[in-house]
């Protein structure tokens, strides 16, 4: 480890030259919240809140999002608040430039001595020794609060006393103003300890984990170490001498705040420093803190408060001269060093002396360099927009070795086990070289692609990534993988191997893990943070880095791929330029992996890396009821100290609307500060895990309830136990164990009452019961016998009726043409004729004159027996047109029709409102001519031709129905063509109610059906037919008669 820090240290001196690191240092400074930009002490509560002394502004009391304050408006002695202790009973103790006060969680509470000698004076510092007793120093020298009492030093009360400390001796150190350091312990003072710093101003007093005494002076750092004092100033590396603060991390390091050289860390025989130009608020350094996750806390003299949770990331940026520099390559020597090319800036060569930019005053042949490579001779390789340039031992040349690298833009350079570079291009495929020629590996998936990476596996196979997919070139055999094979998207800009030797592809829709046989893919739906994927590199512990344009993942995976963990770094966890550049990425000798991005680079030290496993300090912060604050005295004497909340409350019935605040303290990262939660007693189980730091719940029910709450860090670390927080909802009295109990009773008395009254009653009704039972009895029984007879003769009734509609039936059957007769006029045809009772108002109607084919489908005026006889009338007037009379057009018959119907019902104008008739569609088929005629009385002709449906419309004319213009139908004729169908229908298929919603089958679904049935034999329309009606009818009744006649012309 101190090896690392001093090879550390070295680098830095080497980048001193160029430009200067930048860690990630989070700042909180007024326009923060902080109240003041002068820090001068800190300390961090029972709830885990960090206290803020400043210089005229009272106190910030900080949580990591938000920030409360106190001054003297709610009960300090002063506004300039110099010290402050958090002592070992839940207390803050406070330090004034007008006295001590002390707040218990609940109060501010001023503290004097009885002849009030300490108010009105400065408190320079407290401490708290191993008994409890808190030690303060002030104006008028040394005090002690013990048991509830303050004493003074007589010895030392012509003294400041500036400094005050308690070791794990419990020896209270001290600096006073004359005499110099003091120790105190066993009840003397001494003053012979470090006599040699007397003269010097001691700034602070600090004992290690391992008991080695530290004092920050004004002359440098002092180190007693078994009996030995050393000495650390400037010239063992402090920027400045004066040390204001030490502390120690919860990893042993030393940490040193200095007034003017900013914040040092102490390395074993030397200082990593840490200024402005690192990130620091301001050099100025009053006070060093450590809260309990491990935060360094840096209280400055003017620019607020800088917060350091690690220095495991580096902002580098390219040069000083330039604001903005976008890194395109990074490569890491075996020699250390770090070379880094810049889009339009040279390359940066950083190394164990200063650093070094490189450009085309050099002899580069352009400031791009999109690739750098060191080939096994040692040999510099930059790819820019104009070519290669080859650096050996120093001097660069500009390489050709033919015309046709002029000009290409080289993306990427690898080097196989012969020694042959493989270049990479922009638009121009794969070229390779060695010491005899350049060529372009000619193969028509690779001359005009792209290759963004090459990568040489460890099988001996080159990986190629390309903008239309993955090649692996082995033994000159070439294989392709698309996203037609598992690859997650075909443009592929990075790739990487890991022990297992399975590649690992970066696409802009995600990454894809080749095992040699299959693709696992991983999205942001697999916790990415972004599908579009420029970087990727395993670290020497085996975990997968991932850069994208929002900073870069961090990935365990198992050796299936299932991930195992993962942690986003932006730019809050240091990685500050957020968006990395493709392929730009370096892993050193020493494990740190350089990043190239918009900006610079950025530096990741995994050896200084830390997973936060300390979960946050979690409590309810506040209650609500129906959304505003209340007076909690009005619902519990029961009150905490910190959060002013009842452990548990009792509230009314009609007070049930409650919201719940939390908060969670992780100064380290509390954007990422995770909850769930659950109310025991009306969830089921806990929520889903979730930013929001409330939760209401509305109208809740009388009951008991504990609301629980987890909280998690950024690193996925969940609090242990769930803080709860305990509430009664109570029932209103009529909801009541006591309530029910006297309903109860008053119930039993009324129903007691009420038996006896209704006994008596009874009694005295069953004897007249009894005489009337016995008179209805005679009456019944008559008219049972009654009612027996009249049954018998309804059955009678209904059976001659059902006779007579069953031999209806077969009379109607009888005079209809044979259904066959139709088969054999037109072998692909079919008929369905479904009555929906008995007998059937829909008939249909057919014959022959010599070539001629009559087809009629007609529907009579209702249904059942009515609209039989209208069949009979309709079937004897076609017979007679048609037969006897030799009328084959359509329209001539629907007149015929219309006159003799009308004549026969007796319609005229006196009965002008009678719509009984017959719809109907009639067409003639003349196979000599091939063609079809058609006339209809609102029925409509379908006809389906080489898969396009045509509809021919009928008159709008009911025939035999009275209308007051005079009727004449027309005429439809056209030729056909073999294979042409033809539909004629009634209305009761289409108008037939169903479906899961109840509505009407419809014309327009009757057409697509037709449409969709319409390549099969016609026998198998109808049967598709009679099915489809049966599912659309379901358990609904039939509503009307159906008749469908379908003819193919063959």
């Amino acid at each position: 480890m101190m090896r690392q820090y001093l090879y550390l240290i070295v680098f830095i001196s080497a980048l001193s030259g160029a430009v200067a690191q930048t860690y990630n240092f989070r700042t909180y400074s007024i326009e923060h919240g902080l109240s003041q930009s002068q820090v001068y002490d800190f300390c961090q509560d029972p709830a885990g809140n960090i206290w803020i002394s400043t210089y005229s502004s009272g106190i910030t009391i900080y949580n990591g999002i938000t920030s409360k304050y106190l001054s003297m408006a709610d009960g300090l002695p002063s506004d300039y608040v110099v010290s402050l202790l958090a002592s070992s009973d839940g207390k803050i103790w406070i330090g004034t430039t007008e006295g001590l006060c002390v707040y218990d969680g609940e109060k501010i509470k001023i503290i004097n001595d009885k002849k009030g000698m300490l108010l009105g004076t400065t408190i320079w510092d407290i401490c708290e020794d191993k008994e409890k007793n808190i030690w303060i120093g002030t104006n008028h020298g040394l005090w002690v609060y013990r048991k509830g009492e303050l004493v003074g030093f007589e010895e030392l009360s012509k003294e400041v006393i500036y400094l005050i400390y308690c070791n794990s001796k419990n020896e209270i150190w001290m600096h006073a103003s004359k005499k110099g350091i003091i120790c105190y312990h066993n009840k003397k003072f001494d003053y012979s300890r470090f006599d040699e710093l007397d003269n010097e101003i001691t700034n602070d007093f600090f004992e290690d984990s391992k008991g080695n005494f530290w004092l920050g002076t004004s002359k440098g750092l002092f180190l007693e170490k078994n009996g030995k004092t050393t000495r650390y100033s400037t010239e063992d590396g402090l920027l400045i001498n004066n040390a204001y603060s030490v502390v120690e991390d919860k990893k042993g390091r030393i940490w040193v705040g200095t007034f003017g050289g900013g914040l040092s860390l102490f390395t074993g025989n030397g200082f990593k420093n840490f200024t402005e130009e690192n990130g620091l608020a301001f050099n100025k350094v009053n006070r060093l803190f450590i809260d309990d996750q491990n935060n360094l806390w840096i209280g400055t003299d003017g620019g607020g408060a800088s917060i350091l949770k690690d220095h495991s990331f580096a902002h580098v940026p390219f040069s000083k001269a330039h604001s903005k520099v976008l890194v395109m390559s990074v490569l890491c020597r075996e020699n250390g060093e770090v070379w880094l090319g810049s889009e339009g800036n040279g390359v940066l060569k950083i190394g164990e002396k200063e650093g070094v930019i490189i450009t085309q005053k050099d002899g580069l042949t352009d400031n791009t360099a999109n690739c750098i490579f060191e080939d096994r001779d040692h040999n510099i390789w930059i790819a820019s927009d104009e070519g290669l340039n080859k650096i050996v031992n120093g001097k660069i040349t500009a390489f050709r070795f033919n015309e046709k690298l002029k000009g290409i833009t080289v993306m990427s350079i690898v080097q196989d086990t012969s020694g042959t570079l493989w270049l990479g291009t922009n638009g121009e495929g794969l070229y390779y070289l060695n010491d005899t020629a350049c060529r372009q590996y000619s193969h028509r998936f690779l001359n005009d692609n792209a290759v963004w990476d090459l990568y040489y596996s460890r099988n001996g196979s080159l990986i190629i990534a390309t903008e239309d997919g993955l090649g692996i070139l082995k033994n000159d055999r070439l294989r392709l993988f698309k996203k037609d094979d598992g690859l997650i998207n075909n443009s592929i800009w990075t790739i990487c191997e890991d022990e297992d030797n399975n590649l690992w592809l970066g696409t802009n829709m995600g990454i894809s893990r080749f095992d040699g046989k299959k693709f696992r893919n991983y999205t942001i739906n697999e916790g990415l943070a972004s599908n579009t994927i420029y970087i990727l590199t395993f670290d020497q512990q085996g975990y997968l880095w991932v850069g994208t344009e929002k900073g870069a993942d961090k990935i365990k995976f198992s050796r299936k791929g299932d991930i195992l963990w993962k942690k986003h770094y932006g730019k809050n966890q240091g990685f500050v330029s957020i968006e990395c550049n493709s392929n730009a990425v370096a892993i050193d000798n020493s494990g740190k992996i350089w990043f190239g991005t918009i900006d610079g680079v950025i530096m990741h030290d995994p050896v200084e890396s830390a997973d936060n496993k300390i979960p946050p300090k979690t409590m309810i912060t506040n209650v609500k009821l129906f959304y505003e604050n209340i007076r909690w005295s009005n619902y519990s004497d029961e009150k905490t100290s910190w959060n002013k909340i009842p452990g548990h409350i009792s509230l009314p019935y009609n007070q049930n609307t409650i919201t719940i605040e939390f908060a969670a303290v992780n100064f380290s990262s509390p954007e990422n500060v995770r909850y769930k939660y659950m109310l025991e007693g009306f969830d089921t189980d806990w929520a889903p895990v979730t930013s929001k730091n409330y939760e209401r719940y509305s109208n809740l029910p009388p009951g008991d309830y504990t609301f629980k709450l987890l909280a998690c860090n950024e690193d996925g670390i969940w609090t242990k136990e769930p803080v709860t927080f305990s509430f009664t909802v109570n029932p209103p009295f009529w909801k009541t164990l006591w309530f029910y109990i006297t309903c109860i009773l008053i119930g039993v008395l009324i129903v007691y009452v009420y038996t006896r009254l209704r006994i008596r009653s009874l009694e005295k009704s069953k004897q007249n019961l009894s005489r009337i039972v016995r008179e209805r009895t005679y009456e019944i029984v008559t008219q049972k016998e009654e009612i027996e007879e009249k049954r018998r003769q309804l059955e009678i009734a209904y059976k001659d009726i059902t006779d007579s509609v069953k031999y209806a039936q077969r009379i109607q059957k009888a005079i209809l043409p044979d259904p066959k007769l139709l088969e054999d006029y037109f072998p692909e045809s079919f008929l369905i004729l479904k009555p929906k009772d008995y007998v059937s108002g829909d008939f249909y109607w057919f014959t022959r004159k010599n070539d001629t084919y009559v087809i009629a489908a007609i529907d009579c005026t209702g249904h059942g027996v009515p609209g039989a006889f209208m069949s009979l009338i309709g079937h004897e007037i076609l017979d007679s047109i048609v037969k006897e009379n030799h009328i084959t057009k359509p329209s001539a018959i629907l007149n015929i029709l219309d006159r003799k119907i009308m004549s026969i019902l007796h319609h005229s104008d006196s009965n002008q409102y009678t719509k009984d008739g017959m719809d109907l569609a009639i067409c003639s088929i003349d196979k000599n001519n091939e063609t079809i005629d058609f006339s209809g009385s609102y029925r409509p002709l379908l006809l389906i031709r080489q898969g396009k449906l045509t509809e021919i419309k009928g008159d709008k004319y009911t025939a035999g129905g009275y209308s007051k213009e005079e009727k004449q139908y027309t005429n439809h004729q056209m030729k056909y063509e073999k294979g042409d169908c033809i539909y004629l229908f009634s209305d009761g298929y289409v108008d037939q109610f169903g479906g899961a919603e109840g509505l009407k089958f419809m014309t327009r679904r009757f057409k697509k059906t037709l449409l969709e049935i319409n390549h099969l034999k016609m026998s198998e329309q109808k049967e598709n037919l009679r099915r489809i009606f049966a599912e659309w009818k379901g358990s609904y009744e039939q509503v009307d008669d159906i008749l469908i006649i379908g003819i193919r012309i063959t």
